[in-house]
This record gives C-alpha cells, structure tokens and sequence, in this order.
C-alpha cells in the first residue's frame, strides 16, 4: 500500500489534526508540569516564563554561550577546563571526573 503524500491528502488530515492537538496539547503540558513540579521547580513561573518569551531567550543566551566554548550539542560538560562532548559510558565519566577533582585540589 502507498501513503499518498500530496498537499490535497496533507489538507485532508488538518480537520482532525485541529481536534487532536488541543488534547495532546494539554496532556504534554500536565506531563511537563508534574516533571517540573517533581524537581521542585516553580510551575506558575515556568508558565509565565514560557508565555512571556523569557524562557526561549535564556535558551538562546545559553546556546550562544556554549558555541562560544565549543559546545555543538548535548550532553557536553566542562570538566577540569576539558570540554566533554557527548554521551559517555559511566564508567568513562566517573573517571574524567575523579581526574577532574583531582586537578582541583
């Protein structure tokens, strides 16, 4: 079977696009604020900061200061002066950050 992936078949979809999305809408905002809530994050101020606009600025201000250190993606820590970029093992980081404490002593 072929999916037809003309605009007219894409249009198609937008009526029950539009009845859906308020629902799943509403179910990532109650997913995303029990997360917040759970990490003793203030909810009401993340709301308004997510309104306001203020919390895509901080985004972008730290995005910003990250390529400016090398950073390109996540994860990425600064460990000791080292950037670490990417996922590594446990075991991997544990070490980097035994070395890291370390150097700080």
């Amino acid at each position: 079977m072929r999916l037809e992936t003309s605009p007219s078949a894409f249009s198609a979809c937008l009526p029950a696009r539009s009845l859906v999305a308020p629902l799943v809408s509403s179910v990532f905002r109650a997913v995303i604020d029990r997360h917040a809530s759970d990490l003793g994050i203030d909810v009401g101020a993340l709301h308004v900061a997510l309104a306001d606009g203020s919390a895509l600025t901080a985004v972008k201000e730290s995005e910003s200061l990250g390529r400016q250190y090398g950073v390109h993606g996540t994860p990425a820590w600064f460990l000791a002066e080292r950037l670490i970029s990417g996922l590594l093992r446990a075991s991997d980081f544990e070490r980097i950050a035994r070395a890291a404490e370390q150097l700080g002593r």
